[in-house]
């Protein structure tokens, strides 16, 4: 049994991608569709496989020439390349593989097509006939054009979608024009029709004036729209009710790539495997997508980032689902991409027993990563919704400040203030610099580039349209970055932790029903999860304190933050006390904060000033360049906070800032 498998193709629709890497080697769950492709006709029973190139051709060879070396079949296997120095189309393609095939039947396949199409099914049902071609249809409403007549042969590639009625007795669903999967079964007569003569070597087409393509380049369908025309000689084998996706498109690729990552986790390990022979002749991988089609996407609302958040499950049930992270395609083989780091800093952080979403999956060149569902509640909407409620029993509205909320908010942020000491202590054992994203820590350089620089251009040009300069204030920021360090507590800092970053896991039920005796079910530090750590580094622990208490998703009152700022100290005093003395000095942790805590407040002082300036930097961005409206409602209080917080720094080092910020 032969076959091809077409990957000569450009790729066009999925470039600049496609100029890296060919698109039968884009990967779905790790696994190269092209390699997926060839599992599925091994399979059907499939022994004989050549596989025409163009594109990239040195990285099709490559793969194959690596696969077949690393697999041992359990009944031998041809897989070959045939290259093509000029892309001879599908029908040319065809026409240039004649020597190869012979006088056999043999199937016909894109490399970019998955579904769960039966192959052996379609073999057999071609071989049982006395046609010259059988091509496998279904319907698909964005690329019905396809009229077959009531003996099922293909009357027409160029017909109305609407329904055409070649027979009253015509199943409902075939009463109208079909799209064709790109899978096809050939006679070895069809080279009778591409060649004038018995010698098969003659370089011209039967008929050739009356062919639309040339000797050499045609297209398939061409050939099959002619041979339509001649009579009965290409059959339709249609198929109900399959998966079936081209990965042509970037959002084509995504939707199959996010399927398969998450099938295993939403059906059990049954439910999607891909075929792979290792050398002991064991089937490790088993392509199976029956039910593939019954996952439901459902798109989250965005973060800051440009990641796509997904939640998944079967059927739009919630019994079970997953929640996927989509960084975009990612085909650098040798940088560290921000996917890299969620995935190595996310299993880190989970195996030091902190609190984060466990990784079930993930496939790097697709950028997808599957999560622990955690639920909709964010810290940000449970603080919201706890003074929302104080505002209906009393009818008016009630500050942060108020003593009904303090207690409760308070015993929340006593909770996260332990779980941020956590975080940077144990989070800083065992972790490798080199998982960090764009830079190994917190350093003056970051600080002046992506916290005061992009507070400037942002924030005071791009939103503001002040006419100040970044030079204005270099001496300033430099005051300011060397003073953020000053002092640091170094561990490992998450750099972005506020409450929307802070899942209460659930939550939900706090949502419905914010009474204290609720809350308190779930004040447990087992339903507190950090997400987004992927920038995590070394740096100062004052910084995600200050990330906590500034944060104008909730907007603490001061004496909180004040008393979460002690409360800090004081846990990070006792932490100190149990922790082993050489590994307080190898990272430093000499300082004793207990009588003399002005070094640590002072250090938190102007990290809450750069952390200040950086929100105030994306929230600007986010809100003019990216379209995201919604962060725009926070800069009022973030300015408001900016104002506060440069007061608590020495303001005669930075007057030229500081009388810029007051009056904004």
């Amino acid at each position: 049994m032969k076959a091809l498998i077409l990957a000569a193709g450009f790729g066009t629709r999925l470039l600049p991608h496609t100029s890296v890497i060919p698109k039968p080697l884009f990967t779905l769950n790790r696994v190269s569709v092209l390699q997926r492709c060839i599992e599925k006709l091994i399979e059907a029973g499939f022994t004989d496989i050549i596989i025409n190139t163009h594109h990239l051709h040195h990285q099709i060879e490559q793969f194959i020439g690596k696969y077949k070396a690393e697999n041992c079949f359990t009944v031998p296997v041809n897989i070959n390349t045939i290259y093509e120095p000029e892309i001879l189309d599908t029908g040319g393609a065809i026409r240039n593989v004649y020597n190869f095939m012979g006088n056999d039947h043999f199937i016909v396949i894109n490399s970019d097509i998955v579904s769960d199409i039966n192959l052996k099914r379609v073999w057999e049902f071609h071989l049982a006939g006395d046609w010259a071609a059988t091509l496998v249809l279904h319907d698909c409403p964005v690329y019905n054009k396809i009229a077959v007549n009531k003996e099922l042969f293909i009357k027409s590639f160029s017909a109305d979608s609407k329904l055409l009625n070649f027979s009253d007795a015509y199943e409902p669903l075939f009463n109208k024009a079909l799209a064709f999967t790109g899978v096809q079964v050939l006679s070895p007569k069809i080279f009778d029709y591409i060649f004038n003569s018995n010698n098969k070597s003659t370089k011209s087409p039967l008929l050739s004036a009356s062919l639309p393509f040339d000797t050499a380049h045609f297209s398939s369908i061409d050939l099959y729209s002619y041979l339509a025309d001649q009579g009965n000689l290409v059959k339709a084998f249609i198929c109900k009710d399959i998966f079936w996706q081209d990965i042509g498109t970037s959002e084509a690729y995504r939707d199959v790539a996010i399927r398969f990552a998450v099938a295993n986790y939403l059906e059990g390990n049954d439910y999607l495997k891909a075929t792979s022979y290792n050398k002991n002749h064991t089937i490790t991988d088993r392509t199976n997508i029956k039910n593939i089609k019954d996952i439901v996407i459902e798109k989250l609302a965005g973060d800051g980032s440009d990641r796509g958040w997904f939640r998944c499950s079967r059927f739009g049930t919630s019994e079970l689902s997953v929640i996927v992270a989509d960084h975009g395609i990612h085909h650098h083989k040798n940088k560290i991409e921000e996917i890299d780091s969620f995935i190595e800093i996310g299993n880190h952080l989970l195996k030091q027993g902190i609190s984060v979403p466990k990784i079930k999956d993930y496939d790097r060149f697709a950028g997808l990563v599957v999560l622990e569902d955690l639920g909709d509640a964010h810290l940000a909407n449970v603080i919201q919704n706890i003074h929302s409620s104080e505002d209906k029993s009393n009818e008016k509205r009630i500050d942060a400040d108020t003593q009904f909320s303090q207690p409760l908010i308070l015993d929340y942020y006593k909770k996260l203030c332990r779980l941020a000491i956590d975080f940077s202590i144990k989070g800083i054992d065992g972790f490798n610099d080199q998982w960090a994203f764009q830079t190994k820590s917190y350093s003056k350089e970051m600080i002046l580039e992506k916290e005061c620089l992009y507070f400037v251009e942002a924030f005071l040009q791009g939103y503001m349209k002040l006419d100040v300069k970044f030079d204005e204030f270099i001496d300033e920021f430099e005051f300011i970055a060397d003073s953020a360090l000053d002092g640091a507590f170094q561990g490992l800092m998450h750099r972005d932790m506020q409450s929307r970053n802070i899942m209460v896991k659930g939550g939900e039920n706090l949502l419905k029903n914010p009474n204290l005796s609720t809350n308190e079910k779930y004040l447990k530090d087992e339903n507190f999860f950090f997400i987004d750590f992927q920038s995590a580094r070394r740096g100062p622990l004052q910084y995600d304190l200050a990330s906590l208490l500034i944060d104008p998703y909730v907007n603490l009152a001061d004496n909180i933050k004040e008393t979460i700022l002690y409360e800090c100290i004081n846990e990070l005093n006792n932490r100190l006390k149990l922790i082993n003395k050489d590994t307080c000095i190898k990272n430093r942790w000499t300082d004793n904060y207990e009588h003399n805590p002005e070094k640590f407040i002072k250090c938190f002082r102007y990290c809450s000033l750069t952390r200040n300036m950086q929100m105030l930097g994306a929230f600007a961005n986010l809100s003019i360049n990216k379209g995201k409206n919604f962060f725009k409602q926070y800069i009022p209080i973030a300015v408001e906070n900016l104002k506060k917080n440069i007061n608590h720094v020495d303001k005669n080092r930075i007057t030229r800032l500081y009388s810029c910020i007051t009056k904004l």
